[in-house]
């Protein structure tokens, strides 16, 4: 099972929360963790997530889809360290 990321700009905002993407992501038991940025686990490959993904958008609508790999927590833990350090204060709950 593969962990990956996923993001969107949905061009009709006002739709956000009632949107096929947003859906889709749910279906797959994803988690929102900022406004339009989602985590989740899956067996089935980044060409068919993208794919999937690409049917429910609407024009106008961007996307990107990363499979996330070990390395990536240690990126990520690198840049919450230095975001913390210039806010004076934990931002991970």
């Amino acid at each position: 099972m593969a962990h990956y990321l996923a993001s969107y700009d949905l061009h009709r905002v006002r739709l956000r929360n009632r949107h096929a993407m947003v859906y889709k992501l749910q279906s797959w038991g994803a988690t929102r963790v900022l406004e339009s940025v989602w985590v989740f686990n899956s067996d089935l490959s980044v060409s068919q997530l993208r794919e999937e993904l690409l049917a429910a958008s609407e024009t106008g609508d961007a996307f990107v889809l990363f499979e996330l790999q070990p390395e990536s927590l240690w990126a990520c833990e690198k840049w919450l360290t230095r975001l913390e350090a210039s806010f004076g204060k934990s931002v991970v709950a």
